[in-house]
């Protein structure tokens, strides 16, 4: 259990990922609502955009980087008792793997949010054959 309390700040850190949820909730709760087109909605969407982009690619990449510069130390330098080899392999590929999701998620998110500043008449002449 030494370990344990050093890798506290890295499962708190991660938590804040989860920010962004009540945006996501709110959001579907204001589509079931019938309010997909308010103001509500729109404003809603951008602070979801803004806070999953900072909380996630962001702060994710960032406490990522430095979970794998923690636990590169105790890979290089096993103390007794400490985390094993084998745990921490797990969790680095746990977290490349929830980093690629989000930002593939991002991606998604950003690609409709850039939908709502393309004018409609290019979106028109964008399906046109000419």
């Amino acid at each position: 259990t030494r370990y344990l309390a050093a890798a506290l700040h890295a499962g708190a850190g991660f938590l804040l990922w989860e920010l962004s949820t009540p945006f996501v909730h709110f959001r579907w709760f204001l589509l079931k609502a019938g309010a997909g087109k308010s103001r509500l909605y729109l404003v809603n969407g951008l602070a979801l955009v803004v806070v999953f982009f900072a909380c996630r690619p962001v702060w994710g990449t960032w406490l990522s980087y430095k979970f794998f510069v923690d636990t590169d130390v105790e890979l290089r330098h096993p103390r007794p008792h400490g985390f094993p080899a084998s745990g921490i392999w797990g969790y680095r590929i746990a977290n490349v793997s929830l980093n690629l999701l989000n930002y593939y998620w991002f991606s998604k998110i950003a690609g409709k949010a850039a939908q709502l500043f393309v004018p409609r008449k290019v979106k028109a002449r964008a399906g046109k054959i000419c």
